[in-house]
């Protein structure tokens, strides 16, 4: 189940702790919307196998 923004952002709210900053909500709203969107990949799909990672990837990695 894919929640709202807003009912992401009360989530996130509830979440913190009461001494957290602005700074401090806006991270955890930045990792709330990362997650959500990678979330959304995965249900529609668009996702890569552990062999096409490599490959994309083999460039970087090194042995």
């Amino acid at each position: 189940m894919v929640l709202t923004a807003k009912e992401e952002a009360v989530k996130v709210l509830a979440s913190v702790p009461e001494t957290a900053t602005f700074e401090d909500i806006m991270y955890e709203m930045f990792v709330a919307e990362k997650l959500q969107k990678a979330r959304q990949q995965i249900e529609n799909g668009n996702v890569f196998t552990h062999e096409q990672a490599k490959v994309r990837l083999g460039k970087w990695l090194t042995k």
